[in-house]
This record gives C-alpha cells, structure tokens and sequence, in this order.
C-alpha cells in the first residue's frame, strides 16, 4: 500500500483488507481491533493501516 520514506529503513503499510486476506479475520474485526489497540495500527487518513509482522504477532497471540 503505502510505503514511509525513511533514509535506512523504508517500512511498509497494507490495507487492513490486505491483512484480511492474510489471516482468518475479517477486514470489520480487524478495524476493531485496531481501534481497541490490540492490533498494532497506523491511521493514514481514514483507513487503519497495519503491517504484515504486527498481523503475524496478533494471530499468534490470539491463537
């Protein structure tokens, strides 16, 4: 999706529908927990963005 330019390290962002698409949870619960802070999240705009680490991190800490 979206890309942060940073000099030594540029980090990367998915859409929280492409996270979806990466795990068993819907695009709606993945924004909730987003807003509850338990997935890890960035607000660009109005969409929640995550990265694919943090979606990786919550699957595993909610498995």
């Amino acid at each position: 999706m979206d890309e942060i330019k940073n000099k030594t390290n540029p980090v990367k962002y998915i859409s929280l529908k492409e996270a979806s698409e990466l795990c068993s949870y819907s695009q709606d619960y993945l924004s909730l927990r987003a807003r509850q802070g338990k997935l890890k999240a960035a607000k660009m705009g109005r969409n929640w963005v995550t990265r694919k680490e943090w979606v990786k991190e919550y699957v595993a800490k909610a498995s």
